[in-house]
């Protein structure tokens, strides 16, 4: 079952890059985020990226991650090789999380669901924007649903 094994290589990718951003430094001030940005609206909220993003694109996998001040981390990943919409659902291999103090969220083949939609890729960089509703992952703590809309990035790798 081939994107059974892309969504496995794309959730792995995410939860690196969401252990990478939680190890940065809570103190968003005077940080440069050089590799680009990324902004959504969470459960109505506004939320950016403010203390780092991280960006992959590796062998058709896109995979984007970024963290703000408070800790919560949002990122998604997607099998992509060109521009397009890719849909979060049971046939797409393209997932969605948000973490925020432990507790986490997901969007995949089984649960939750939304679209990530990519406007140019390259081997440099990518835009688009992003939107998905996130189910709580069993074992962390979390409840109810995040529902994260707005979404936008531009990012270099």
């Amino acid at each position: 079952m081939r994107s059974a094994a892309f969504a496995r290589v794309v959730r792995r990718s995410i939860g690196v890059g969401l252990l990478v951003l939680g190890a940065c430094s809570d103190d968003p001030t005077g940080v440069e985020l050089a590799n680009g940005s990324m902004s959504a609206r969470v459960d109505g909220a506004s939320w950016a990226a403010s203390t780092a993003i991280a960006a992959t694109y590796t062998n058709g996998v896109l995979g984007i991650a970024g963290t703000d001040g408070s800790g919560r981390s949002v990122g998604f990943g997607a099998l992509a090789t060109a521009p397009g919409t890719f849909t979060i659902g049971a046939t797409s291999p393209a997932n969605a999380l948000v973490n925020e103090a432990g507790k986490a969220w997901q969007a995949a083949q089984s649960i939750g669901s939304g679209t990530i939609t990519i406007t140019a890729i390259s081997a440099t960089g990518a835009t688009g924007t992003f939107q998905f509703t996130a189910a709580p992952v069993s074992g962390t703590g979390a409840t109810g649903n995040r529902v994260v809309t707005e979404g936008v990035f531009d990012v270099t790798f």
